[in-house]
């Protein structure tokens, strides 16, 4: 999974952070990751003050062109922490999103678009 991670986050400058605030209400900041190899973890630094904690989190990479066509995404799920050097994300999943993982990823996305739909999600 980390190498499927690293290999795509070299497209992307910046992603969106989403966790949840001290209420649980769920808060999400633009970031830029950093790979750490040697622990697997995606560093990165948020503004002082920021509402987000420490928990479950996910961090969304994704771009398009100005018609919103050629999306390419993925979405990284795992926890947050936070140490001396900002904050880290250690992943527990790789989600593929559109223009990843060619034709079959597509279809992925959409099948689970649906799905959510279905459900109210």
């Amino acid at each position: 999974m980390w190498d499927e991670i690293v290999g795509h986050l070299a497209d992307f400058p910046t992603a969106v952070v989403t966790g949840v605030d001290d209420t649980g209400y769920p808060f999400s900041l633009r970031c830029e990751p950093e790979p750490d190899h040697s622990r697997q973890t995606l560093r990165f630094q948020l503004p002082e003050g920021t509402r987000i904690r420490v928990g479950p989190a996910s961090l969304l990479c994704h771009r398009h062109d100005e018609q919103l066509w050629n999306l390419k995404s993925f979405l990284v799920r795992g926890d947050l922490e936070r140490d001396a050097r900002g904050w880290v994300l250690r992943p527990r999943q790789f989600v593929p999103g559109a223009g990843i993982g060619g034709w079959m990823g597509l279809l992925r996305f959409v099948r689970a678009g649906r799905r959510r739909a279905d459900r109210g999600t």
